[in-house]
């Protein structure tokens, strides 16, 4: 993966469900939030007790999907 300034980071508003394969956080990208999944930016996706994200990105070879769980407390409000 390529990590560059033109990336961006994108933060989906709503809670999601984190058992959501990439092909359904892909389409949570490009249905609800009208973006590409393909573009490279970083999309954010935060479970209903904030306690677990996602990260969901496109590289020239595939998506990655990065998973955090908080052992104590919660992620704030972006």
């Amino acid at each position: 993966m390529i990590l560059s300034s033109a990336i961006r980071a994108h933060v989906y508003s709503e809670a999601v469900d984190m058992r959501k394969s990439i092909d359904a956080l892909a389409q949570i990208v490009s249905r609800c939030m009208g973006m590409n999944p393909l573009s490279g930016h970083v999309f954010v996706f935060i479970g209903r007790r904030r306690d677990k994200a996602k990260l969901l990105v496109w590289d020239r070879h595939g998506f990655w999907v990065l998973y955090k769980r908080l052992e104590r407390g919660r992620f704030t409000d972006p």
